[in-house]
């Protein structure tokens, strides 16, 4: 969303603060050769406005995933390669150096270990943390444990950053979880007093792609727990057609030591995969690991652009309402406030969903990507799902932000539902209308055992932030990662709200066009 190489492709981005500058080393994938036997790197001076380096490394095997790290002045990186066949059985390591980030130079490689691991089974990037007193390195490597180890990834440990002893797995305590026999990992690191691991699988888990899941432990060597309760740090849960949207977020290093989170987008394939902002690390009152708003993410609002007075509106009914007045209503109140409210009339108990769709009238260069930010305060209507049983009206009350394909009457909705924390969620889902009414196809559910924001509050104010870009969004609110998903079609540049059985003070609107 933020950066990409003009040609060619990325995968898999490693960021890190070196010598002044945020740099992102990539996979790539060479137009000249057609395969991924490259690392790409770019540069930034804030982690938000990046340019080009180029491909600072070739080479005759495969290039995969790289971690990088920091040894005195220099940084080192390992990545995953293939002894064997190119593309099968990623079974190497190699390891070089360099003062630069532009001129690197090899000098070590090494593969799994049988005693512990799977001989022909990965041995990728490996994540690279100090020791807790200083005296040398931890690594945490993508390997396929032993079956008998019950394990995910592999354990090494440095010295100095340039020789490495392999050792047993880490044991994991599965408990109620589905064991894996491999994750892709995306770090290991001490917060506070626990250590946090986090690895990449698909259609783990019940989730029909790519996701991230975080494990906890009170050592570096285990063992570590699944953390039921915020398992599934990013990922979506269902997408026909799709492996990632979101690829593998990884722990990196910021400015003075800050611990970040980066990760990538898969616009459509090679070619088209772009670095999102990067996250803050959030570590709630229960130990939870959460993706944060990076605040520098600011840097990447250029103008401000105008709100207009006048929307598009599409107000729905519920059948066989009284006609007492009370139905669903919008009132703008200035360029920057609103209230929508769905119809909250109803012939005894209400059993069908009634929509306010608010859609505003200015369009946006969403090529170029937009920033909209605001607050809001939502209510359910009528009042009583999701607090008390027997209630005036049986549907989920949710609010959301509304983004407009073009030439069709529908879009892609960020829904959150509102009321009790106990089994709420938030959803990403295509809304079509006809008519007077609104049909509705959940694409995506983040619900228990997830990381991502679970809905919210009624009757509190919350902040939100929603990134588009050509075809990726990305929702924030109150400064957690809601989602990041592909949108469907392409978009007309209008963006909305939605109330559905619920009614929401839209509020300190904003809209700034992306200068990045």
């Amino acid at each position: 969303m933020f950066y990409k190489p003009e040609k060619g492709g990325i995968w898999d981005p490693s960021v890190l603060y070196f010598k002044g500058k945020y740099y992102a080393l990539c996979m790539y994938f060479r137009p000249e050769s057609e395969k991924w036997d490259g690392m790409w790197a770019a540069e930034s001076e804030d982690g938000v406005h990046w340019k080009d380096v180029g491909c600072v490394l070739t080479a005759e095997h495969d290039v995969y995933k790289m971690f990088a790290y920091i040894c005195g002045d220099k940084c080192l990186i390992n990545y995953g390669s293939s002894r064997t066949i190119p593309g099968k059985d990623n079974d190497t390591l190699y390891f070089c150096e360099s003062e630069d980030m532009r001129t690197w130079t090899e000098f070590l490689e090494n593969h799994p270990d049988s005693r512990w691991y799977k001989a022909s089974g990965r041995w990728d990037h490996m994540y690279v943390t100090p020791k807790d007193d200083g005296a040398g390195y931890w690594g945490y490597v993508v390997a396929t444990p032993l079956p008998e180890y019950h394990s995910a990834w592999g354990l090494l440990e440095s010295p100095d950053g340039y020789c490495w002893e392999i050792l047993p797995p880490p044991v994991i305590e599965w408990g109620k979880l589905p064991e894996i026999g491999m994750l892709e990992g995306g770090g290991c690191e001490k917060i506070g007093d626990s250590y946090y691991y986090i690895g990449g699988a698909g259609g783990y888990a019940r989730n029909g792609g790519y996701g991230l899941y975080t494990f906890r432990s009170a050592s570096p060597t285990g063992p570590f727990y699944p953390d039921e309760t915020a398992f599934r740090l990013c990922g979506f849960d269902r997408l026909p057609g799709r492996v990632f949207t979101q690829n593998l977020a990884a722990f990196c290093r910021g400015e003075n030591g800050e611990l970040l989170v980066s990760n990538a987008f898969d616009a459509g394939g090679t070619g088209n995969v772009w670095l999102l902002p990067m996250r803050s690390v959030v570590v709630d009152e229960e130990g939870h690991l959460h993706l944060g708003y990076w605040e520098k993410n600011d840097r990447a609002k250029g103008r401000p652009l105008p709100l207009e007075n006048c929307y598009n509106t599409l107000i729905t009914e519920r059948p066989g309402r009284r006609g007492t007045g009370e139905g669903g209503r919008l009132e703008v109140r200035s360029r920057t406030e609103l209230l929508i409210a769905s119809d909250r009339d109803h012939p005894g108990f209400a059993l069908t969903d009634a929509y306010t769709l608010a859609v505003q009238t200015a369009e946006y260069d969403l090529e170029q990507g937009i920033l909209a930010q605001g607050n809001f305060t939502a209510a359910i209507n009528p009042a009583g799902m999701g607090e008390n049983a027997w209630p005036d009206c049986w549907r989920n009350a949710a609010v959301g932000l509304y983004i407009e394909y073009e030439g069709r009457a529908s879009g892609l909705a960020f829904l959150l539902e509102l009321g009790h924390p106990y089994h709420r969620t938030s959803t990403v889902e295509t809304l079509t209308l006809e008519a007077l009414t609104v049909h509705n196809e959940v694409l995506d559910v983040t619900g228990e055992g997830c990381a991502t924001l679970r809905g919210v509050d009624a009757g509190a104010l919350h902040g939100f932030k929603l990134f588009v870009r050509g075809v990726m969004a990305e929702l924030y609110v109150d400064g957690l990662l809601v989602q990041s998903f592909p949108l469907l079609d392409k978009a007309s540049g209008r963006v909305g709200f939605v109330a559905r059985n619920a009614e929401c003070l839209w509020e300190e609107l904003e809209v700034y066009q992306l200068d990045v």
